[in-house]
Protein backbone atom coordinates (compact mmCIF):
# COMPACT_ATOMS: atom_id res chain seq x y z
CA UNK A 1 0.00 0.00 0.00
CA UNK A 2 1.05 3.77 -0.73
CA UNK A 3 -1.38 5.19 2.38
CA UNK A 4 -3.79 3.63 4.19
CA UNK A 5 -6.90 4.23 5.86
CA UNK A 6 -9.31 2.38 8.22
CA UNK A 7 -12.39 4.92 8.26
CA UNK A 8 -15.25 2.39 8.64
CA UNK A 9 -17.06 1.06 12.47
CA UNK A 10 -15.85 -2.67 11.34
CA UNK A 11 -13.34 -4.84 13.03
CA UNK A 12 -10.49 -5.94 10.29
CA UNK A 13 -7.55 -8.24 11.07
CA UNK A 14 -3.95 -8.24 8.59
CA UNK A 15 -3.42 -11.82 7.98
CA UNK A 16 -0.29 -11.52 6.45
CA UNK A 17 3.03 -11.78 8.68
CA UNK A 18 4.55 -8.28 7.42
CA UNK A 19 2.20 -5.04 6.43
CA UNK A 20 4.40 -2.35 4.33
CA UNK A 21 3.13 1.27 4.21
CA UNK A 22 4.50 3.49 1.76
CA UNK A 23 3.44 6.59 3.17
CA UNK A 24 0.43 7.23 6.11
CA UNK A 25 -1.17 5.16 7.92
CA UNK A 26 -4.56 6.86 9.24
CA UNK A 27 -7.54 5.13 11.73
CA UNK A 28 -10.43 7.20 12.15
CA UNK A 29 -12.99 4.24 13.29
CA UNK A 30 -13.40 0.37 13.73
CA UNK A 31 -10.45 -2.03 15.06
CA UNK A 32 -7.45 -3.37 13.49
CA UNK A 33 -5.59 -6.15 14.76
CA UNK A 34 -1.54 -5.77 13.60
CA UNK A 35 -0.02 -8.62 11.70
CA UNK A 36 2.28 -10.64 13.80
CA UNK A 37 5.79 -9.76 12.19
CA UNK A 38 6.74 -6.20 10.76
CA UNK A 39 4.32 -3.43 10.16
CA UNK A 40 7.06 -0.63 8.70
CA UNK A 41 5.06 2.62 7.69
CA UNK A 42 7.72 5.16 5.75
CA UNK A 43 5.52 8.27 6.70
CA UNK A 44 2.77 9.14 9.71
CA UNK A 45 1.39 6.20 11.74
CA UNK A 46 -2.06 8.04 13.12
CA UNK A 47 -5.03 6.30 15.56
CA UNK A 48 -7.62 9.33 15.56
CA UNK A 49 -10.46 7.10 16.18
CA UNK A 50 -10.45 3.95 16.62
CA UNK A 51 -8.27 1.26 18.44
CA UNK A 52 -5.48 -1.56 17.28
CA UNK A 53 -4.33 -4.71 18.60
CA UNK A 54 -0.19 -4.73 18.27
CA UNK A 55 -0.26 -8.66 18.16
CA UNK A 56 2.77 -8.60 19.86
CA UNK A 57 4.39 -6.82 16.81
CA UNK A 58 7.14 -4.62 15.44
CA UNK A 59 6.23 -0.99 14.21
CA UNK A 60 8.77 0.38 12.44
CA UNK A 61 8.98 4.54 11.44
CA UNK A 62 10.66 4.72 8.74
CA UNK A 63 9.84 8.36 7.02
CA UNK A 64 11.35 11.59 6.10
CA UNK A 65 10.54 15.03 7.50
CA UNK A 66 7.76 15.99 9.75
CA UNK A 67 5.73 12.94 10.46
CA UNK A 68 3.30 12.33 13.49
CA UNK A 69 3.14 8.91 15.66
CA UNK A 70 -0.71 9.00 17.51
CA UNK A 71 -1.33 5.62 19.38
CA UNK A 72 -5.25 7.11 20.30
CA UNK A 73 -5.19 5.32 23.56
CA UNK A 74 -4.19 1.96 22.24
CA UNK A 75 -0.97 0.38 22.92
CA UNK A 76 2.00 -0.68 20.41
CA UNK A 77 4.28 -3.39 20.98
CA UNK A 78 7.71 -3.09 19.70
CA UNK A 79 8.77 0.96 18.51
CA UNK A 80 11.56 1.32 16.06
CA UNK A 81 12.33 5.06 14.71
CA UNK A 82 14.64 5.04 11.70
CA UNK A 83 14.73 8.49 10.10
CA UNK A 84 12.79 11.85 10.05
CA UNK A 85 11.01 13.91 12.92
CA UNK A 86 8.43 12.40 14.29
CA UNK A 87 6.08 13.66 17.06
CA UNK A 88 4.45 11.41 19.32
CA UNK A 89 0.93 13.24 19.91
CA UNK A 90 -0.44 11.44 22.30
CA UNK A 91 -0.65 13.26 25.94
CA UNK A 92 0.12 9.24 27.58
CA UNK A 93 1.59 6.51 25.57
CA UNK A 94 2.60 2.67 26.31
CA UNK A 95 4.74 0.38 23.78
CA UNK A 96 4.71 -2.79 25.79
CA UNK A 97 8.00 -4.16 24.41
CA UNK A 98 11.49 -1.98 23.66
CA UNK A 99 11.70 1.77 22.11
CA UNK A 100 14.44 1.84 19.66
CA UNK A 101 15.79 5.83 17.99
CA UNK A 102 18.15 4.34 14.94
CA UNK A 103 17.82 7.10 13.73
CA UNK A 104 15.84 10.89 12.95
CA UNK A 105 14.60 12.62 16.16
CA UNK A 106 12.02 12.11 18.51
CA UNK A 107 9.53 14.43 20.24
CA UNK A 108 7.83 12.00 23.15
CA UNK A 109 4.73 12.50 24.52
CA UNK A 110 4.28 15.19 27.34
CA UNK A 111 2.76 12.76 29.84
CA UNK A 112 4.12 9.45 30.59
CA UNK A 113 5.78 7.28 28.42
CA UNK A 114 5.45 3.59 29.52
CA UNK A 115 8.36 1.61 27.65
CA UNK A 116 8.40 -2.64 28.61
CA UNK A 117 11.57 -3.29 27.23
CA UNK A 118 14.55 -1.41 26.58
CA UNK A 119 14.32 2.20 25.76
CA UNK A 120 17.62 3.06 23.37
CA UNK A 121 18.82 6.07 21.60
CA UNK A 122 21.59 4.30 19.50
CA UNK A 123 22.19 7.59 16.97
CA UNK A 124 19.13 9.76 16.93
CA UNK A 125 18.04 12.60 18.63
CA UNK A 126 15.38 13.09 21.76
CA UNK A 127 13.03 15.79 22.08
CA UNK A 128 11.97 14.85 25.62
CA UNK A 129 8.83 17.41 25.83
CA UNK A 130 9.05 17.42 29.44
CA UNK A 131 7.45 13.27 29.67
CA UNK A 132 8.24 10.72 32.12
CA UNK A 133 9.53 7.37 30.43
CA UNK A 134 8.37 4.81 33.14
CA UNK A 135 10.06 1.46 32.67
CA UNK A 136 7.94 -1.34 33.41
CA UNK A 137 9.73 -4.81 32.73
CA UNK A 138 9.46 -7.68 35.39
CA UNK A 139 12.74 -9.32 34.38
CA UNK A 140 15.55 -6.25 33.05
CA UNK A 141 16.15 -3.11 30.67
CA UNK A 142 18.66 -0.75 29.67
CA UNK A 143 18.34 2.68 29.25
CA UNK A 144 20.19 4.64 26.96
CA UNK A 145 19.80 8.39 25.65
CA UNK A 146 23.47 9.16 24.17
CA UNK A 147 23.73 12.63 23.87
CA UNK A 148 19.85 13.54 24.44
CA UNK A 149 18.70 15.26 27.67
CA UNK A 150 15.43 13.04 29.15
CA UNK A 151 13.24 14.93 31.77
CA UNK A 152 12.18 12.35 34.03
CA UNK A 153 13.00 8.23 34.60
CA UNK A 154 10.41 6.09 36.86
CA UNK A 155 11.43 2.73 37.35
CA UNK A 156 8.23 0.57 38.11
CA UNK A 157 8.47 -3.08 37.23
CA UNK A 158 10.74 -4.83 39.96
CA UNK A 159 13.27 -5.63 36.98
CA UNK A 160 16.64 -4.85 36.85
CA UNK A 161 17.24 -1.92 35.13
CA UNK A 162 21.06 -0.25 33.26
CA UNK A 163 21.65 2.49 32.32
CA UNK A 164 23.90 2.18 29.70
CA UNK A 165 25.50 5.53 29.00
CA UNK A 166 28.59 7.12 30.56
CA UNK A 167 26.56 10.08 31.74
CA UNK A 168 23.38 10.80 31.72
CA UNK A 169 21.35 14.10 32.46
CA UNK A 170 17.49 14.30 33.88
CA UNK A 171 16.13 17.36 33.63
CA UNK A 172 13.59 16.32 36.49
CA UNK A 173 13.37 13.70 38.56
CA UNK A 174 14.48 10.04 38.81
CA UNK A 175 12.60 7.67 40.98
CA UNK A 176 13.12 3.77 42.18
CA UNK A 177 9.50 2.45 42.40
CA UNK A 178 10.58 -0.93 42.50
CA UNK A 179 13.50 -2.94 40.92
CA UNK A 180 17.11 -2.50 40.76
CA UNK A 181 19.01 0.65 38.84
CA UNK A 182 22.58 0.46 37.74
CA UNK A 183 23.60 3.87 37.47
CA UNK A 184 25.47 5.76 34.70
CA UNK A 185 29.33 4.77 34.96
CA UNK A 186 30.47 8.31 35.14
CA UNK A 187 27.71 10.91 36.04
CA UNK A 188 24.35 10.62 36.66
CA UNK A 189 22.57 14.61 36.71
CA UNK A 190 19.50 15.13 38.28
CA UNK A 191 17.56 18.51 37.65
CA UNK A 192 14.48 17.04 40.49
CA UNK A 193 14.34 14.91 43.06
CA UNK A 194 16.02 11.32 43.66
CA UNK A 195 14.35 8.71 45.20
CA UNK A 196 15.13 4.82 45.84
CA UNK A 197 12.73 4.54 48.72
CA UNK A 198 11.10 1.62 46.73
CA UNK A 199 13.94 -0.04 45.51
CA UNK A 200 17.96 -0.41 44.74
CA UNK A 201 20.57 1.19 42.68
CA UNK A 202 24.44 0.35 42.57
CA UNK A 203 26.51 3.93 41.86
CA UNK A 204 29.84 1.90 41.28
CA UNK A 205 32.50 4.70 41.18
CA UNK A 206 29.75 7.08 39.58
CA UNK A 207 28.91 10.76 40.51
CA UNK A 208 25.33 11.95 41.11
CA UNK A 209 25.02 15.62 40.61
CA UNK A 210 22.03 17.16 41.90
CA UNK A 211 21.33 20.56 40.05
CA UNK A 212 17.83 21.38 40.08
CA UNK A 213 17.20 25.35 40.56
CA UNK A 214 13.87 24.54 42.42
CA UNK A 215 13.74 24.26 46.01
CA UNK A 216 11.25 21.40 47.66
CA UNK A 217 13.40 18.86 46.31
CA UNK A 218 14.28 15.75 48.01
CA UNK A 219 16.96 12.73 48.24
CA UNK A 220 16.31 9.76 49.39
CA UNK A 221 18.42 6.75 47.99
CA UNK A 222 16.65 3.84 50.42
CA UNK A 223 19.38 0.89 51.54
CA UNK A 224 21.42 1.79 48.43
CA UNK A 225 24.38 4.28 48.95
CA UNK A 226 26.48 6.57 46.93
CA UNK A 227 30.04 7.21 45.65
CA UNK A 228 30.33 10.79 44.89
CA UNK A 229 27.43 13.37 45.64
CA UNK A 230 27.92 17.20 44.32
CA UNK A 231 24.94 20.03 44.68
CA UNK A 232 25.57 22.07 42.29
CA UNK A 233 21.93 23.92 42.52
CA UNK A 234 22.91 27.51 43.97
CA UNK A 235 19.13 28.62 43.64
CA UNK A 236 18.02 25.55 44.07
CA UNK A 237 17.26 23.24 47.34
CA UNK A 238 17.64 19.74 48.54
CA UNK A 239 16.55 17.94 51.61
CA UNK A 240 18.17 14.67 52.40
CA UNK A 241 14.71 12.95 54.12
CA UNK A 242 16.51 9.71 54.85
CA UNK A 243 19.78 8.54 55.97
CA UNK A 244 22.09 8.45 53.15
CA UNK A 245 25.93 7.28 53.27
CA UNK A 246 28.91 8.32 50.38
CA UNK A 247 31.83 5.56 50.22
CA UNK A 248 33.99 8.45 48.69
CA UNK A 249 33.46 12.23 48.25
CA UNK A 250 30.53 15.18 49.21
CA UNK A 251 30.64 18.46 47.82
CA UNK A 252 28.54 21.07 47.45
CA UNK A 253 29.83 23.20 43.75
CA UNK A 254 29.31 27.11 43.77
Amino acid sequence: FNNLSFTGSGSWTVSDSNLNIGSNYLQTGGALTLPTGTTTAAGSFINNGGSFIANNSLLRLTGSGSRTLRMGGSDLAEIQFAGGTYSMSDTNATATESVVIESGTVSLPSGYFSVGGDFLNEAGTITHNTSEIVLTNITSAIVQASSSDLYALTFNGGGAYTIADNTITLLDSLSIVDGSLVLASTTTTVGGSFDASGGTFSAGSSTVLFNSSDTGEIVNPGVSTFYNIQIGAPTGGYSFVASATTTNNFSLLT
